[in-house]
Parts: C-alpha cells; sequence; structure tokens
C-alpha cells in the first residue's frame, strides 16, 4: 500500500499487538514460511530500528495477517475509530503510527 503512493507509513512496534505466544513461538524460530518470504519481499522498502530483533523484524513481517488488519484514517478521526472499535465490539484496537510524506523507505518501523 505505501510503496505504491506518495506516502511513508511510520510503525511504532512497541504498539503492534500480538496474539498470545506469539513471541514464545517466534523465539523457537516457528514462523509460516510466508514470514520470512515478506521479510526479504519487504527489505528494500522498510526501515526497522537498530534495536529491533530479527525476531521482531519476523513478527512484524508475519504472513498470516500481512497487513490485513491495518486501517488507515484521518488522525482526527483515528482515536474516535479505536474506541469505538473497544466499546462496541471488545476489539482490542489500537493507533500504531502514522502516514507521513513520501520519505526514502516506504515504511519504518521504530
Amino acid at each position: 500500500m505505501a510503496s505504491g503512493s506518495d506516502v511513508t507509513f511510520q510503525i511504532q512496534a512497541k504498539h503492534v499487538p500480538l496474539l498470545e505466544g506469539t513471541k514464545q513461538f517466534a523465539e523457537q524460530q516457528l514462523f509460516p514460511g510466508g514470514s520470512r518470504a515478506n521479510y526479504e519481499w519487504l527489505k528494500n522498502d522498510i526501515r526497522f530500528a537498530e534495536g529491533l530483533s530479527e525476531v521482531e523484524r519476523l513478527i512484524l513481517c508475519d504472513a498470516v495477517t500481512s497487513g490485513g488488519l491495518f486501517i488507515s484514517l484521518p488522525e482526527s478521526e483515528a482515536l474516535n475509530y479505536v474506541n469505538d472499535l473497544r466499546e462496541k465490539y471488545a476489539i482490542d484496537a489500537k493507533v500504531i503510527g502514522k502516514v507521513v510524506k513520501k520519505g526514502d523507505k516506504a515504511i519504518n518501523v521504530f
């Protein structure tokens, strides 16, 4: 989505929710095969913060969701939408980043 547009996604890794057990399985190198393929496919379009381990990077490239759970809204609407999802549907939604003017990478994870 970002690489085909004039924007860059800035993602705060610590705000990305994980399913219970994800980190434990990942530390055992138990990843869907497509996660490593996603990681390789994205390597030229994404900048990871130096402090993120390979395990954390692979989790963020998960092939099971493949970004299917991202919703992009104007910043002025995001918090209300997240609150509605939590209150009305008990969905643990979070704002995990923002969309900014195109930089040298399509995605920056910090």
